[in-house]
């Protein structure tokens, strides 16, 4: 009976062959579903044997904790150089376009909490 492995959805390209080389290395047959014309469908991986579910799932595991760490490292690194985009970061790389949406956030807040203020005073 078939069984499901890993759901598509919002899940990156890199991602994706990563995970579909592992499973090819590692002789897992498997296959997709897409989520259709309409999007009513569920993108996913699927294997076909219900006994390879567990040696699939290991090597996930395995696979997401690589990711995982390499993932940190870069934040790291970035974080070392000074890449790393921050809100002050932001705000001295365009300081107009900051100043603006937060006038636009601050206002369409007042504009909502406008009608219960009316209640209060």
């Amino acid at each position: 009976m078939p069984r499901l492995l890993l759901k598509l959805k919002q899940v990156p390209e890199d991602e994706y062959q990563q995970v579909v080389e592992l499973l090819e290395a590692h002789n897992i047959e498997y296959y997709e579903t897409n989520a259709g014309f309409w999007g009513l469908g569920m993108a996913a991986i699927w294997l076909h044997d219900d006994a390879h579910h567990a040696r699939a799932c290991e090597l996930l595991n395995d696979y997401y904790a690589a990711r995982q760490q390499s993932a940190r490292e870069a934040y790291q690194q970035a974080k070392a150089d000074g890449s790393v985009r921050t809100l002050w970061s932001t705000f001295q790389r365009q300081p107009g376009y900051f100043i603006l949406y937060v006038a636009i956030i601050v206002g369409l807040i007042a504009l909502t909490i406008s009608p219960f203020l009316a209640f209060i005073a």
